[in-house]
């Protein structure tokens, strides 16, 4: 599947690259999904949109999700999303928005998130 809008509605899109279907966006919105984010998303190294929003996602964020070097968009927003933002989010040089409100997650923003240095949104509460 040819990624053309994400906004389209929910779904696993991709894209062609090199002869292979590359994953480009991951959109789940409301999909009624529990269980944890896996570490083993940071191997989407071609990921640029992840949003679970208003799901039933529990746990933390992995910090390996902060190494994806493409990444634009994530919003775990409205979930049982619990613990700190990692200082990795730091790592994230490419990520425009960040929305982690309505979860459970306790702590400060990190100072390293200086280092996402074009971040425009950070939707937290």
């Amino acid at each position: 599947t040819q990624y053309s809008d994400v906004s389209s509605g929910n779904g696993v899109y991709c894209t062609s690259l090199h002869d292979n279907a590359t994953v480009t966006h991951v959109k789940l919105r409301s999909q009624r999904l529990n269980g944890t984010i896996p570490a083993a998303l940071s191997s989407m190294t071609y990921l640029v949109y992840f949003d679970v929003y208003d799901n039933q996602i529990g746990g933390t964020l992995p910090t390996s999700l902060f190494s994806l070097a493409r990444c634009e968009t994530i919003d775990v927003s409205s979930n049982a999303i619990s613990g700190t933002l990692a200082t990795e989010i730091g790592h994230m040089a490419t990520l425009r928005t960040l929305s982690i409100g309505d979860n459970a997650m306790t702590g400060t923003i990190p100072t390293q998130i200086g280092g996402a240095v074009r971040l425009e949104q950070l939707l937290a509460n």
